[in-house]
Formats: C-alpha cells, structure tokens, sequence
C-alpha cells in the first residue's frame, strides 16, 4: 500500500510554521495565568516558562500545542521570521563607445 503524500504544513496566524519557529528557537512570549483545563494545563504549566519555541518543545509542549496557543493569542512569536533579502538584477553595462585613434 502506497503511502499518503505529506500534508503541507500549515502557517500559523503569522503565516509560518511551528516546525520553523522550532527549528529557528523563534522568541516568543507565554500568558503566564494558565487559560487552560486537564491535562492540557499540567502541560502549560511546564512550558509556560519558555522563552522560545525551541524550548516551549524542550518543556514538555508539542507542536500541536504551540499551533493552538498562537492561534488562540496563549503564545506570541516576538520575532517573525526575517524576510528574504530582495535581489537586485543590474542591467549589463552599455558597451564602451569606440574612441578613433588619435
């Protein structure tokens, strides 16, 4: 049986992904009263100390969690990610004119 082909991630309400803001340690900020109930708030008291995406993982947070928590305002992404540097294509130079001997 073929597998299915992997689902895009989708972006976050900042337009990136949260594996990026991993990969990148993207700063963030965590609401520090937990909004939340169950298990899903022995989770966030774990990781409501963390100061980057990196580390809101590394404390027990999963990727699913942090794609809640920003979408519904619990995480802030301080730093989006930088923009790629815009490339300015040059025209060649005009050829040199041809200058008659002297």
């Amino acid at each position: 049986a073929a597998c299915a082909p992997r689902r895009a991630a989708k972006p976050l309400v900042g337009g990136e992904d949260a594996r990026s803001l991993i990969e990148r340690a993207a700063p963030i900020s965590v609401r520090q009263d937990n909004p939340k109930k169950g298990a899903s708030a022995l989770r966030y008291a774990k990781y409501m100390a963390a100061t980057t995406a990196k580390e809101y993982i590394d404390l027990g947070g999963s990727r699913a969690d942090l794609k809640h928590d920003i979408n519904k305002g619990f995480v802030k992404v301080l730093a989006p990610a930088a923009a790629a540097p815009a490339v300015v294509v040059m025209p060649p130079p005009a050829p040199a004119a041809a200058v008659p001997p002297a």
